[in-house]
């Protein structure tokens, strides 16, 4: 055997070797990974269960084990008060609005994006609870819809007390896209001084009998059965965005009848303001008859007077008048009569002298 044959098979028991330890080591690397893949797909198999547990898991089941909720379920519940409620968008930043339109900009920030479309109508609420002066503001539509903001006016024209009630909110605003509906579990868990101090004093005796034994003097829309012959009292549920919109109708009727009213009440005014010029004006004028007539009845006196002091001078000279008179008519008689014989004898004169002058011819 040649010296190149004994350095052939060195190398070739030297690459044996090298190829053995490379097959151990794959072996080794195989194993490894085999045992890391069956704690994996071990670990992947729980997880499965655990995702399935959360996914499909309901308490209400009847061989269920005591869980929350699974997604699925939460997703019913979550769509059972939507269905309700609707979309909710809370902690709202408002700008100033406009003091005449009560168009508002309002800035949100969850969820992010926002995903409110134009002409969304929503229902704006004060964050703050009714006892810290919460206030419904109203029902606005969407008009302008940016990145985190938007533009809110009134689907109805506001009277002034609103608009500046809404001046005055300063947020945070709530915006539902639902008007939120009564239902007695909102009240359920509610103390009688907590109903008492939230509720206006007109109604919350009708909150506090709800689900109390009625009596009989109960209408009976307003009693139901408690399952076991006895009868239960059952407040009337209220249809807010119904009774808000009867409210405002009525109350845009009762602001109509208020200008009316103050309309007349100007009027009437203005009537009473000239009654009282033109009463001035008369008091002013019978001051000055009253003094026009003082005068006159002093001048009156004053002729009286005169006239006690001439009556019997006038008396004396109505007689020598009447004396005159006779006097004169004594003399118009005899004046007459020497007329009469003036004339008489003037008319014999004048037959004499035509008789002596036709018989002389």
């Amino acid at each position: 055997m040649s010296i190149w044959n004994k350095i052939l098979i060195g190398f070739v028991f030297i690459a044996a070797v090298a190829f053995f330890y490379l097959a151990l080591r794959t072996l080794k690397t195989h194993q490894h990974w085999r045992e890391k893949a069956a704690a994996f797909q071990e670990r992947v198999e729980e997880l499965d269960d655990e995702n399935r547990e959360l996914v499909l898991a309901d308490p209400e089941e009847e061989d269920a084990e005591e869980t929350e909720m699974g997604i699925e379920r939460l997703r019913l519940e979550l769509f059972k008060l939507l269905i309700d409620r609707g979309r909710v968008w809370y902690n709202c930043s408002p700008d100033p609005p406009d003091a005449q339109t009560g168009q508002v900009p309002v800035k949100t920030d969850l969820p992010d994006p926002h995903r409110i479309s134009q002409n969304t109508v929503l229902y704006v609420f004060e964050e703050a609870d009714v006892a810290d002066d919460g206030n419904y503001l109203g029902e606005f539509k969407v008009t302008q819809v940016a990145d985190r903001q938007i533009a809110l006016a009134p689907t109805a024209k506001m009277p002034a007390e609103d608009l500046a009630r809404l001046a005055a909110s300063r947020g945070p605003w709530t915006l539902y896209e639902v008007m939120p509906i009564d239902t007695r579990s909102v009240f359920a868990t509610l103390s009688e001084e907590e109903k008492e101090a939230l509720l206006p004093e007109a109604t919350v005796d009708e909150y506090l009998k709800d689900g109390k034994p009625a009596d009989p003097d109960d209408p009976e829309d307003r009693v139901v059965d408690d399952g076991e012959g006895g009868k239960l009292y059952s407040r009337m549920l209220r249809d807010y965005d119904v009774l808000f919109e009867n409210y405002h109708l009525r109350r845009s009727y009762m602001a109509d009848k208020v200008a009316v009213a103050r309309r007349d009440k100007q009027y009437i005014d203005q009537a009473y303001g000239e009654a009282l010029r033109q009463k001035q004006f008369r008091d002013s004028e019978e001051q000055s008859l009253l003094a026009e007539m003082a005068k006159y009845g002093r001048e009156r006196d004053a002729v009286i007077a005169l006239g006690k002091v001439l009556s019997p001078r006038v008396m004396g000279m109505k007689t020598a008048v009447q004396r005159l008179i006779e006097s004169n008519l004594a003399t118009a008689a005899q004046i007459a009569k020497y007329q009469f014989d003036a004339a008489r004898r003037i008319d014999a004169r004048t037959r004499s002298m035509v008789q002596n002058g036709t018989g002389s011819n």
